[in-house]
């Protein structure tokens, strides 16, 4: 299984040559190990962080559904959610 073709596309074209945009993964599993599992088998492009390297918080501040896309400025605003408003916004940011 691999991540979405078009997803990993788009991270590629819009993304990785982008130095104003950086694209994680926040996994919510309860192992470490199954969600690396299934990041490496997935062959996701982009890291992948622990929900316990980061502060719990923010899991449930930006949100609560599963998967979720959401772009966060430096401050911590969320500057747009979903799928197609965040790769609209990433486009801008050149």
């Amino acid at each position: 299984m691999q991540a979405a073709p078009q997803l990993v596309e788009s991270y590629q074209k819009d993304v990785v040559p982008n130095p104003k945009v950086e694209m994680i993964h926040i996994s919510r599993d309860r192992s470490n190990a199954a969600a690396l599992k299934w990041a490496r088998d997935d062959k996701l492009p982009w890291p992948t962080i622990m929900k316990d390297q980061i502060d719990a918080s923010l899991l449930t501040h930006y949100s609560n559904r599963v998967p979720s896309m959401i772009l966060i400025d430096r401050k911590g605003n969320k500057v747009a959610e979903g799928k197609g408003p965040v790769w609209d916004k990433i486009r801008t940011l050149k």
